[in-house]
């Protein structure tokens, strides 16, 4: 992955424009009817991260603990995860396809343990 990015850092911002739209070209014909049982999507998987609000927020005197995101899955697409953090907590909203991850349940324990080990590595 570091490579890559190497590279990437190493390219002219037009040349890395036209590489991405390259990458990204089969998305914008995943409207048409049947394209993507023909020509499955470059990856699978989309994990993001939206940046949410760094002060608390209230809505009279109940404070926002958490704030969860859910996102969509469309045809070819396996798993979403996107993260939101909330005045120093990170959220985290996993949205799965049946077929292709019938556990979800399992990925989110394996995440929480993951994220346990984490904080106890770097003393949290």
């Amino acid at each position: 992955m570091d490579g890559n990015k190497k590279v990437l850092s190493e390219l002219p911002q037009l040349q890395v424009l036209a590489l991405s739209a390259l990458n990204m070209a089969p998305l914008t014909l995943a409207g048409v009817p049947g394209f993507l049982s023909a020509v499955p999507p470059p990856f699978n998987i989309v994990i993001s991260n939206v940046p949410g609000p760094v002060d608390p927020l209230y809505y009279g005197t109940a404070r926002l603990d958490g704030s969860y995101p859910l996102s969509n899955i469309p045809d070819g697409q396996a798993l979403n995860i996107t993260l939101v953090n909330n005045a120093g907590n990170l959220d985290f909203g996993l949205v799965g396809c049946r077929r292709s991850v019938p556990h979800l349940q399992r990925l989110l324990a394996h995440l929480e343990s993951s994220l346990k080990d984490l904080e106890q590595a770097v003393g949290i």
